[in-house]
């Protein structure tokens, strides 16, 4: 995943296992700086968390 903004100090990107396999690790970039390379956990707090902002089960995400 490629991130591309200006002037961002925070992201937070939602994922799930429908977006990628998060049993592999996650590269995030902005430009030509990694932010993140690891594998992601899932919770059950994230994908209530989500459930409950969005009310919408099709917008569930297990990971942040």
């Amino acid at each position: 995943m490629t991130l591309s903004s200006k002037n961002v100090r925070t992201v937070t990107v939602l994922l799930n296992d429908t977006m990628f396999d998060l049993d592999q690790p996650v590269v995030i970039r902005a430009g030509t700086s990694t932010l993140f390379s690891n594998r992601i956990a899932r919770s059950v707090a994230t994908l209530a968390r989500t459930l409950q902002e969005r009310g919408d089960t099709n917008l569930v995400f297990s990971a942040r």
